[in-house]
């Protein structure tokens, strides 16, 4: 047997700052390059002064506004709040297939465990359901958390507040059928409770539709920041494929709505994987000094 060590495993190598691109050798900015928050022409000046018609850091504006620069809490809490969708997510589908099996269970035997009707499982099981729906708009909450860089300029992430406009929409919705559906099962009846159901179910339709038109114009624009061109074309197809797969392919091949939940939700689970190496790709930069 060989003494011999093995060699040593190669270590990745910190990511270099890309701003160091708009700059010549001596430090000072080359054309092209305009201030972020106000859009002087920085050419001239070195990178590490500020702009002189607002005073903002011209190494900020050379680094843009990408995910590797933005502070460590703002990464956590989109991943946190990724990994929390995907999880209701799959909670959910998992609450669609248990129903139908119960469903299916009580038709053939007629009672299961000490819950003797369908009625009793169906009301924990709409309950389950609704807290997993509170947590997706939770996770979507953080999913949508605003970047500090962009706090002070709302036309550039005005797709995220469209995201944030859609969640409070969602919200009420939810606290509506949930108020309803406790009503309903306590047998409260009033004037219109047909009507009022029929407008919260139609609510909550037309609701799911736009999540995937709002999400994917969210995520496209989310995507430049980290910045990943595959990314940005998947969301931007996602906006328009989800709602036609949800409505029209219903009609043509019945299991549509699944399928754009599956799009969906791959989509979402790879802006998780974007961020995860995106914090790694942080830490990487401190333990450099960089």
């Amino acid at each position: 047997m060989s003494d011999q060590s093995p060699p040593p495993l190669p270590t990745r190598a910190p990511p270099t700052e890309p701003w160091t691109k708009g700059v010549d050798g001596s430090g000072v900015v080359i054309a092209g390059n305009a201030c972020i928050d106000c859009g002087y022409e920085l050419a001239g000046l070195p990178a590490t002064g500020q702009c002189p018609e607002c005073g903002a850091d011209i190494e900020r504006s050379l680094k843009g506004d990408l995910m590797l620069h933005a502070s460590p809490e703002y990464l956590a809490t989109l991943h946190r709040g990724a990994m929390i969708v995907l999880t209701a997510i799959l909670v959910q589908v998992l609450l669609t297939f248990v129903g139908i099996a119960v469903g299916v269970w009580f038709a053939a035997v007629g009672t299961i465990g000490g819950f003797t009707n369908a009625w009793q499982m169906e009301v924990l099981l709409t309950g389950a359901e609704f807290v997993a729906s509170g947590a997706l708009l939770w996770g979507w909450w953080q999913l949508s958390t605003p970047m500090a860089s962009l706090a002070e300029k709302p036309w550039v992430d005005k797709a995220r507040r469209w995201v944030r406009i859609l969640l409070v929409c969602s919200m009420i919705v939810l606290a509506g059928e949930v108020a309803w559906t406790i009503m309903y099962t306590a047998g409260i009846a009033f004037s219109g409770v047909v009507v009022v159901g029929a407008m919260l179910r139609l609510g909550s339709l037309v609701l799911w539709l736009a999540t995937y038109v709002v999400h994917g114009t969210y995520l496209a624009w989310l995507a430049l920041r980290i910045p990943d061109a595959a990314m940005h074309k998947r969301a931007k197809l996602t906006r328009w494929l989800c709602p036609v797969l949800s409505t029209v392919g219903i009609v043509l091949i019945g299991l549509g709505p699944l399928i754009a939940l599956v799009i969906y939700w791959i989509l979402i689970d790879k802006f998780r994987k974007a961020f995860k190496r995106l914090r790694r790709e942080q830490d990487l930069l401190v333990r450099a000094g960089q």
